[in-house]
């Protein structure tokens, strides 16, 4: 059972709730009032308000009791009876227990009982339903998380198992962004954290996206071609760079780089997602595909304490800033992109 709980099982459980309720309340309602009215002692006439016993009358009974003045007619009943106090206090036992149980589950009690549960599991013991890609497990391992409830084996477990995932689908997801982001701001989170999401990138399709800014350019006119960094590589937490490091053509032929690392101004480097260039394009009227060489660095390059080159721990901190002893991991990547040129400018 997963919090929240399901709507279909939250209103089973209401309903189950809310049933019971009302048949301990009926039932202490019929205990309370055969309690009140008593066990009979004397199957004497009596008057049903005041309790006179009549038998002292001789003859006929009166039309009216000569206690209370009250009409005969109808109410004579039999008499003297005696309170039950055993069944009266049973009856207010469970018209208690219903009372409790309607107001526990108003106030949400299945709910925190579930998340106590919960509490008492380990993240291992929900991947069935992480398996099933059911939102309410993963919210609850993202939850474990980010509050901080998460051991290092559990945080462990948890990163081998969203990068196979990823793997297995040949995709991210688009709650891995987050949950990643997660794991890189916990205190357990793994020192390699950075190298192991940084290689599983690299494993799938649009590491890195390339496309050139405009569809069709006048042969050898310029021409800007844009690099973008999968964001996942951004819930890492470390500064990432993005350079694009050579442009050429399907023969071998480098294209000059015209405006080399450029970067929109002011863009803190650990958020250079995207890089672009500027190369002239091809002489001749075509589609052409262009090569490039792109490299990725995570990590301040500018870091004064030396940390191994094949991993990076991620902040703990959760702000913008860089803390220094980082190191850098590089890797370079290759794609293709293509270029139409036509007769004229655009």
């Amino acid at each position: 059972m997963l919090t929240p709980l399901p709507y279909p099982m939250g209103l089973l459980i209401q309903v189950a709730i809310y049933t019971v309720a009302l048949l301990l309340a009926a039932g202490a309602g019929a205990l309370l009032h055969r309690a009140w009215r008593g066990r009979i002692l004397d199957w004497a006439p009596t008057c049903a308000r005041c309790g006179f016993d009549l038998r002292v009358r001789s003859g006929d009974l009166p039309r009216e009791c000569p206690e209370c003045g009250r009409p005969l007619v109808g109410s004579v009943i039999a008499g003297p009876r005696r309170h039950s106090v055993g069944g009266m206090i049973a009856g207010i036992l469970l018209l208690a227990i219903a009372i409790s149980l309607v107001t526990g589950n108003l106030l949400g009690v299945p709910t925190r009982v579930n998340e106590w549960l919960l509490s008492r599991r380990t993240l291992m013991s929900i991947e069935r339903p992480l398996r099933n890609e059911d939102p309410r497990a993963w919210r609850f391992a993202t939850d474990r998380v980010r509050l901080g409830r998460a051991h290092s084996e559990e945080i462990g477990w948890l990163l081998d198992f969203v990068i196979d995932r990823a793997r297995r689908n040949r995709q991210w997801m688009p709650s891995d962004e987050f949950l990643i982001g997660s794991l890189a701001a916990s205190a357990s989170a793994p020192e390699d954290l950075a190298a192991r999401i940084l290689d599983a990138v690299l494993e799938l399709p649009g590491a890195v996206r390339l496309s050139a800014s405009i569809d069709e350019v006048a042969p050898g006119r310029p021409v800007g071609i844009i690099a973008h960094a999968n964001t996942v590589l951004q819930a890492i937490r470390v500064p990432v760079d993005l350079r694009i490091t050579a442009v050429t053509l399907e023969d071998g032929t480098p294209l000059p780089l015209l405006v080399p690392d450029h970067t929109p101004e002011g863009d803190p480097v650990w958020r250079r997602m995207m890089n672009s260039t500027v190369v002239n394009a091809p002489s001749t009227s075509g589609e052409h595909s262009v090569r490039m060489r792109v490299l990725l660095r995570l990590g301040d390059p500018d870091s004064s304490l030396a940390v191994d080159a094949d991993s990076t721990r991620p902040s703990n901190r959760g702000d913008d800033a860089t803390p220094p002893g980082r190191g850098t991991i590089e890797r370079a990547i290759e794609g293709a992109v293509t270029i139409r040129v036509g007769s004229r400018s655009p």
